[in-house]
């Protein structure tokens, strides 16, 4: 068996299975699933940007008696079809795509460029020769063998399609540079969905106030709102005006840069900003938020805090203390982190 990398243009590889000369082989498909429209328009808004895709798998059939030669799509039939849809107007794109002017295009409407930019794109593809079926079943055992299982993160992303993952889709694009530089997240961690994990919580707190979450909670989060989600204008524009101040921040202090911390801070955050409802509860009222030059003395004041051994902890800040130590994903801890990042924010000293 050889393998050969034998790249097209889309436009020529959609022509290729227009005319049967590409196919698409049951016994290869893996799941009989369509894919949703959100998820069809991700793709085609992937392919008008130029962002890579991976790699398709096909496999030479040679000629036989009576029959010509022609190429089986073994990994990418569910690619294939949604781009062969695209392209023959069968469908419009959703408004989960990032781009204003794709929304509720079809192909024949696309501007100019965008459906050059379609049929020029480039799809990296390598082709098999001379395999065997049973060669190319131990292909896919062997991919298979070696591929990360997905995370709870990564399976709830990829399950749901709706518009509440398309929601934190959009979160996660908005946030990410923000918790990289704060330190907050690492990039391995936001390429493992960390951050759409980090921004779920919060959301969940925003709807239903500060709680003990788990995998349970955030896929019902996912799965409540996968046909609407009515909050998305309103709790955009909180996140957006949160991220604005916390990016201006820069690098947190270490021992407050951490994924529980930022839950916390971020919602105190958005709370000081403008009340949100669910957590009036905690803190009633809020005055102003200081200066950022203030707001990091605080920050570095409570991270100072947490470098204390147990027995020497000053304390006024046992609980804070407590809260950072033991139980940082519990309803109390939370609760307690939140107030205290409430006072940072709003004190000119603590």
């Amino acid at each position: 068996m050889e393998t050969q990398r034998w790249d097209k243009k889309l436009s020529e590889f959609l022509d290729m299975v227009d005319h049967n000369d590409v196919r698409v082989n049951r016994r290869y498909q893996r799941s009989g699933k369509v894919w949703p429209l959100n998820a069809k328009s991700y793709l085609v808004e992937t392919v008008i940007l130029n962002f890579v895709l991976p790699r398709l798998l096909l496999h030479e059939v040679p000629a036989r008696r009576g029959a010509p030669a022609y190429t089986d799509i073994v990994d990418g039939q569910q690619r294939t079809a949604a781009l062969r849809a695209f392209r023959h107007d069968e469908f419009r794109l959703s408004g989960a795509v990032d781009r204003p002017n794709l929304k509720g295009k079809k192909y024949s409407t696309l501007e100019p460029q965008d459906r050059q930019a379609f049929d020029a794109y480039v799809l990296r593809l390598d082709r098999f020769t001379g395999a065997t079926d049973a060669e190319i079943r131990e292909v896919f055992r062997r991919i298979n063998s070696y591929t990360v299982p997905l995370n709870a993160e990564e399976q709830r992303h990829a399950r749901f399609q709706g518009e509440f993952k398309w929601f934190i889709h959009r979160q996660i694009e908005r946030f990410d540079d923000a918790l990289k530089e704060s330190g907050v997240l690492t990039e391995k961690q936001m390429n493992r969905m960390a951050d759409g994990k980090l921004l779920t919580e919060i959301v969940h707190a925003l709807v239903h106030g500060i709680s003990t979450t788990n995998g349970r909670s955030l896929r019902k989060m996912y799965a409540d709102h996968d046909r609407e989600f009515p909050l998305d204008r309103d709790l955009t524009r909180r996140l957006s005006a949160a991220k604005t101040t916390f990016a201006a921040w820069g690098r947190l202090p270490k021992a407050v840069a951490k994924h529980y911390h930022a839950y916390a801070l971020l919602l105190a955050l958005m709370h000081c900003q403008q009340p949100v409802e669910p957590l009036k509860a905690l803190v009633r009222k809020t005055a102003g938020i200081k200066s950022d030059s203030i707001v990091l003395t605080n920050l570095g004041t409570l991270a100072s805090v947490l470098d204390f051994e147990e027995d020497e902890v000053p304390p006024e800040y046992e609980d804070f203390y407590a809260a950072s130590e033991k139980g940082t994903n519990v309803r109390a801890a939370r609760e307690a982190r939140f107030r205290w990042y409430v006072r940072a924010l709003t004190s000119n000293s603590l």
